[in-house]
């Protein structure tokens, strides 16, 4: 440059982007930022964007949203249009897009070469596997090839049925870990038909569960969570309802319980017979057999307790009788839900608490037994080439040597697969394929509901839909019938589009039905054959658990389902809402079984059945019958990515290889262990040491008759405090929040829906179990003395947002500040990290960052942009995600009008399946924050102290059945 340029001059140069000229150099070829998605309309840089599609963590099918930000999805909600979800969302929901943007997922296809993976080409890969499928197909061979994938409905599932069939194959498996055989053997002896029950909690006024976690993975854990919020309802006409549970183990579902009855495990089909004869008893008037005294004692209960449940049941109508997770009933799961469903056919439930669905997933799901089959199959060498998608056996399954060896004795083990699991490790070609929010497809998950699942981001890498691979398969085999469709995409919209016409008889708007995710409607009412009520009951022996030594209860986990969850980071740092542990395994043993073997929580245990052992740490727990202890699933992963590698253990080495004989399904609840205490320890994370509230009255229970006169007298009675200062004026809005206790369940979806709106860090559990944990909002867990209740109530707590804000006058630097709205303000770039504000917050819901955390690549992707990433040395906390109050504001005015309610929800609050958490401006009196903060039930945490907190809190009721209307 051959003459000066001064500073304004340059700058002038580079705002104008005429510096590259101005240095003689050649304009860059353009790049788009912005990754389109094939759906409707053009999006908008900066500007974020939903889409509509379905979660595919579980079969539930829960409809979700995702905000989509210049081309990358940065949150996930419940979609309020979806039968199902209707707007709230699970944990494990929430973490779905760590699965899209998870560091160690298969970006391009590997082959093994030499005993090792290596990376290949498409066209390698698929010139490998058609000429093996040709060879196969030009001799001849029968069932030679078999497919073992993951549940899938409608056109997936058929297109790979259809694909082994043209190469003369039947061996086609739709497995599901969880898959409820004995409810679907039930229901099939009942109806005649492969049909689930749905179960209407909302409709009953007395729910008895024999340990169903229908809270946490048991069928559709969203909707049961709303159903369970709305039968506690206080001003339902005939007033809340009550929820009993009969199990060996308090899981969370029983936690919120109005009545915990713990039973020796084992035992629950014996006590569902005998509560059977009981009633049928008092409806005939003839002797009941099994005599309940009986079953009582074996159960470890009061025979009293088995006939005043009997009589509610009468007197509390309409009521719902509910079955057991996976590991209930022992040795005899199915009699368990035999009976249940007997009880709701006596009870008059079927039809009003209990529909019959026929249009489940599980309906063509391949039970274990079918399974094993195929692995025999395997190890006689008859099956030449495997496919699995998206399936772990040798995670997911008992016996897991046996599994490598089925393997081992193929010619071609291909899988479909997003991560490098267990069985992926083992695989002789493996062929990435994209997560669901990159790729087409539907899922039915009940009559009347077809949820779309379709792309909201470019996919990542080199990866292609199952369905994909064998259309091109079809192409390279000349399977000419297949040959037409250009992708499954497609034909996924034409089916779309004429199912609704068919169905609607008009023109289809294809792009409606994409942005409402799918077509609902309501079915006409199945057609199954009438139930008869039994008056006869068998009078079945003990289980033949009761003189083992131990009986293992092996759980779903909340945060991990069966295991597939273990490589999200969010799922590993948030804590069991239960245990209060992250990032480890555990046993839940009694104390007073643990004192019999000298043992105290965190001493490392060896658990040994007759099938394997593991070794792990203790966590007692009144929680648990003292005769049996219980080991989650979920960790124990051998592969599986950085975040799941190497933590705890998978229980599944101490199970039966052998099938469950009547459902076929695998046995969980029939195997005695035996513990021996080891000579190390180790200490668990656990983010809550403290299980009392030492009189604080933080979480409140109030019974349903002094609810009752707390309403007559309009609500407690007003406080008054001195104050030294004048109040804080806010001219415009005043945002305040109301948290429901009765209808919180503890599920920690909120905390997940926080660290995905607000860009919070995972820590790792080495700082986790220091104390040093970045959320801002908790779930705290509290254990009651002997109460008419289960005895454990949950809190959530968050920043309070005082109007006398401990915190705000001990900065010295002015970091934390009233604003006019109410909020109590953090200015990060002003704090110096004093921790001062932190120490004198009683609610102790602030964070010092002790270090400068990082997302490995591509987590980063998931960074929302209006929220700050902070820095080491800084205090953070709720803000009451300020960026959505200003967004609510902008929305607002550019549609020139006021602000209304419900403009604003913060994340929390919008991912509540149970909508326990309401948000609005307490300025406004007919807000809906507003008349909840004058509920009766209203109160204040640690409101002596006069802080004035914007967060109201209602008490927990719970329900006697003397105070039931009607009882």
């Amino acid at each position: 440059m051959s003459e000066l340029v001064d500073r304004r001059g340059f700058l002038k140069l580079v705002g104008a982007g005429a510096s590259a000229a101005a240095l003689g150099c050649a304009a860059e070829p353009t790049q788009h930022l912005v990754a389109p998605v094939e759906s409707w309309g053009d999006a908008v840089p900066g500007v974020p964007r939903s889409f509509a599609t379905t979660c595919r963590e579980c079969p539930a099918g829960c409809g979700i949203l995702v905000k989509v930000v210049d081309g990358r999805a940065i949150k996930i909600e419940g979609n309020p249009e979806h039968p199902v979800s209707r707007g709230g969302l699970c944990i494990r929901g929430q973490a779905a897009l760590q699965g899209l943007y998870n560091p160690d997922r298969i970006r391009v296809p590997r082959r093994r070469e030499g005993g090792r993976l290596q990376d290949c080409s498409w066209d390698q890969a698929l010139e490998l596997l058609a000429r093996r499928l040709a060879a196969i197909r030009s001799a001849g061979r029968r069932d030679a090839v078999a497919w073992l994938g993951q549940l899938e409905s409608g056109l997936h599932a058929g297109l790979s049925r259809w694909f082994l069939g043209a190469l003369g194959s039947e061996l086609h498996l739709l497995h599901e870990p969880l898959g409820h055989e004995p409810l679907r053997q039930a229901s099939r002896e009942r109806w005649g038909a492969a049909a689930l029950p749905r179960y209407h909690l909302e409709r009953a006024r007395l729910v008895v569960s024999f340990g169903a976690d229908f809270l946490e993975t048991w069928l559709s854990n969203v909707e049961h969570a709303r159903g369970l919020a709305a039968l506690r309802q206080v001003d339902r006409p005939e007033g809340p309802g009550r929820l009993v549970t009969l199990s060996p183990r308090r899981n969370l579902s029983a936690a919120n319980s109005d009545q915990w009855i713990p039973i020796r495990a084992g035992s629950e089909a014996r006590v569902a017979e005998a509560l059977r004869a009981s009633v049928l008893r008092r409806l005939s008037g003839a002797p009941a057999q099994p005599e309940p005294a009986a079953a009582a004692r074996d159960a470890g209960i009061e025979p009293v307790a088995l006939e005043r449940l009997a009589e509610e049941l009468l007197a509390q109508q309409p009521c719902l009788v509910l079955g057991a997770s996976m590991g209930g009933g022992g040795s005899d799961p199915v009699g368990l839900e035999r009976t249940a469903l007997d009880l709701n056919t006596i009870l008059g439930a079927i039809g009003t608490t209990l529909v019959p669905e026929l249009g489940t997933p599980y309906a063509v799901a391949a039970t274990y037994r079918e399974a094993i089959a195929l692995q025999q199959r395997l190890l006689a060498g008859a099956v030449e080439i495997l496919f699995l998608h998206q399936s772990n056996p040798l995670f997911s399954m008992p016996d897991r040597a046996t599994w490598e060896r089925a393997f081992d004795r193929a010619a071609l083990v291909v899988s479909f697969a997003t991560f490098l699991d267990e069985s992926s490790a083992r695989a002789d070609l493996i062929l990435p394929e994209p997560t669901p929010l990159e790729s087409w497809n539907y899922v039915v998950p009940r009559d009347g509901v077809l949820g779309l699942v379709q792309p909201v981001v470019r996919a990542l890498y080199q990866s292609r839909p199952a369905a994909d691979v064998l259309l091109e398969l079809c192409r390279r085999l000349e399977l000419a019938s297949r040959c037409e469709a250009a992708s499954f995409g497609a034909e996924v919209r034409r089916y779309l589009r004429a199912t609704e016409s068919a169905r609607s008889g008009g023109p289809v708007d294809l792009a409606a039905i994409q942005r409402r995710g799918g077509i609902f409607f309501e079915p006409p009412a199945p057609t199954l054959p009438a139930a008869a009520a039994p008056t006869e009951v068998a009078n079945r022996a003990a289980s033949d658990l009761a003189g083992a030594e131990l009986a293992l209860i092996v759980t779903p986990s909340l945060r991990h389902y069966d295991g597939r969850g273990a490589n999200r980071p969010w799922l590993q740092e948030i804590p069991d809402p239960l245990s209060q542990v992250a990032w480890d395994s555990y046993l839940e043993i009694h104390p007073r079984t643990a004192q019999d073997l000298d043992i105290e929580t965190g001493d490392l245990v060896r658990v040994e059945s007759q099938h394997g052992r593991v070794e792990l740490a203790a966590y007692l727990t009144e929680g648990m019958e003292p005769r049996a202890v219980a080991i989650a699933l979920g960790q124990g992963h051998t592969e599986y990515g950085r975040y799941a590698k190497g933590r705890g253990v998978n229980p599944m080495a101490l199970l039966s290889p052998q099938p469950d004989p009547e459902s076929g399904g695998i046995a969980w609840g029939a195997t005695s262990v035996r513990l021996t205490k080891l000579a190390l320890r180790r200490p668990l994370a656990r983010t809550q040491l403290e299980d009392s509230q030492r009189g604080r009255e933080l979480a409140v229970a109030i019974g349903l008759a002094e609810l009752g006169a707390l309403q007559a007298r309009g609500g407690p009675p007003p406080t008054h405090h001195p104050q030294l200062y004048p109040p804080h004026p806010h001219p415009e809005h005043r945002w305040g929040m109301a948290i429901d206790l009765n209808a919180c369940v503890g599920c920690n979806a909120c905390v997940a829906a926080c660290y995905a709106e607000n860009n919070i860090p995972v820590v790792g559990r080495d700082h986790v179990a220091e104390g040093r944990t970045l959320a801002w909002i908790r779930i705290e867990r509290y254990l009651e003395p002997p109460q008419p209740g289960a005895g454990l109530r949950f809190l959530p707590m968050l920043c309070q947002h005082c109007d006398n804000a401990p915190c705000e006058s001990v900065c010295p630097v002015y970091a934390t500040y009233h604003n006019p709205e109410g909020l109590n303000a953090q200015v990060y770039n002003r704090c110096v990290g004093t921790r001062y504000c932190s120490n004198n917050c009683p609610y102790k819901v602030r964070r010092f960052n002790w270090h400068t955390y990082s997302w490995p690549a591509p987590l980063h992707q998931q960074l929302h942009p209006e929220v700050t990433v902070r820095q080491k040395g800084v205090m953070e906390k709720c803000t009451f995600c300020v960026q959505r109050i200003q967004a609510g504001k902008d929305q607002a005015r550019d549609q020139q009008r006021a602000l209304r309610d419900g403009d604003v929800v913060p994340a929390c609050a919008q991912s509540c399946p149970a909508q326990a958490i309401v948000f609005g401006d307490l300025k406004q009196p007919d807000s809906r924050v507003s008349r909840m903060a004058q509920d009766p039930r209203r109160y204040h945490v640690l409101g002596q102290l006069n802080t004035q907190p914007a967060i109201t809190y209602l008490k927990r009721v719970i329900v006697d059945p003397q105070d039931q209307h009607g009882g």
